[in-house]
């Protein structure tokens, strides 16, 4: 099996397809809490998974987790408080209609889509790692930079400053 991770700003998954919205990034940025965290913009993490035609037909256990640069892992915001980022899922790899035994590969996509605010990190600047793993132990993963959130302009004069002539 062939595992590809990919990361894109947001997406819809349809019968027919996958459409996704600034795709393929390594970096974003985090916004400061008081708590010292940070969260995320609004990211969706795409996975392909390339079977063989005898690994296809069949229902995967799958893990993806996030993690920083020393694998400790980060934390999604929920009603009740952080939890770690971590989702648990099935996906069935379906057959090409028309495959051919040992000549053709199946492409099964795996969708998670997490809301602006969902993702909380510990570190910025840092590095992060979406890991992924099938249950017959296939894994894949990619990484992508936190900056922190850039400062917005301000308009007017400067407090305690004068007008610039």
């Amino acid at each position: 099996m062939k595992i590809t991770l990919v990361l894109a700003d947001t997406g819809r998954q349809t019968p027919a397809g996958l459409s996704l919205l600034q795709v393929g990034w390594k970096s974003t940025f985090g916004a400061s809490q008081p708590d010292g965290s940070f969260i995320l913009p609004e990211q969706a993490v795409v996975v392909f998974v390339e079977a063989e035609f005898s690994e296809i037909n069949r229902v995967y256990s799958t893990d993806l987790w996030l993690v920083d640069r020393d694998n400790n892992p980060q934390q999604f915001n929920t009603p009740n408080g952080p939890i770690d980022a971590e989702v648990h899922r099935q996906v069935l790899i379906p057959q090409v209609m028309g495959a051919s035994i040992g000549v053709d590969s199946s492409l099964a996509t795996v969708f998670y889509d997490f809301p602006m605010g969902n993702i909380r990190v510990k570190e910025v600047p840092g590095w992060y790692r979406w890991m992924f793993k099938l249950d017959n132990g296939e894994t894949g993963e990619t990484g992508f930079m936190v900056n922190p959130a850039p400062v917005q302009p301000s308009f007017g004069p400067l407090a305690g400053g004068t007008n610039p002539a």
